[in-house]
């Protein structure tokens, strides 16, 4: 059996009829997300329920990113192993290191654009989490020639708007094909 470690086995990729890298992503947001302990709906169902947001960690910092952008990276990627297996490698599909922003800054920004209520409120006895997470994007970048198109602001405008919009009952779908061609022109 093949563990994570032998995909980028130069030895092995050559005796593959395939070629396999691998692909890590940052914190993903964006519509369609209605998982419990998750912040982007963990916000929408505070501000439809018109209760306060609860927070586990308010100043942890994570990479946030739309999820349009690791699956462009991912996209790219395959298109690149298609053509040469010096792509079989691993890589990370993140935000650029100044879109890194805590918890708190997330709350911030989507309550500008769908206002709610929000009292810090560090719960104690929550699970430990790391105060600070990160990716570097750096060979994506230098190898792939792939780059994020939508910074911070705008992945928290594109997932605000989808809930907002689907709670007063646009077509969930159509906002999603909206907002795929809107980054494909990014």
């Amino acid at each position: 059996m093949l563990g994570p470690s032998d995909i980028c086995d130069e030895e092995l990729q050559e005796k593959l009829p395939i070629k396999l890298a691998s692909a890590r992503a940052g914190n993903v947001i964006g519509g369609g997300d209605w998982c419990q302990n998750r912040l982007i709906p963990d916000i929408v169902r505070a501000n439809i329920n018109n209760v306060s947001i609860e927070t586990r960690n308010p100043n942890a910092i994570r990479p946030w990113q739309h999820v349009l952008e690791p699956l462009s990276g991912y996209m790219h990627l395959a298109k690149k192993l298609t053509k040469s297996s010096k792509y079989a490698s691993a890589y990370n599909f993140g935000p650029f290191s100044d879109d890194n922003r805590t918890v708190e800054n997330v709350i911030q920004a989507a309550l500008k654009i769908w206002p709610g209520i929000y009292h810090e409120n560090i719960d104690a006895s929550a699970p430990y989490e790391a105060g600070i997470l990160k990716l570097s994007i750096d060979k994506a970048q230098s190898e792939l020639g792939w780059y994020p198109k939508w910074r911070f602001n705008t992945a928290i405008t594109k997932t605000m708007n989808w809930y907002q919009q689907v709670y007063n009952g646009a077509n969930p779908v159509e906002i999603s094909l909206n907002q795929i061609k809107a980054y494909k022109t990014a």
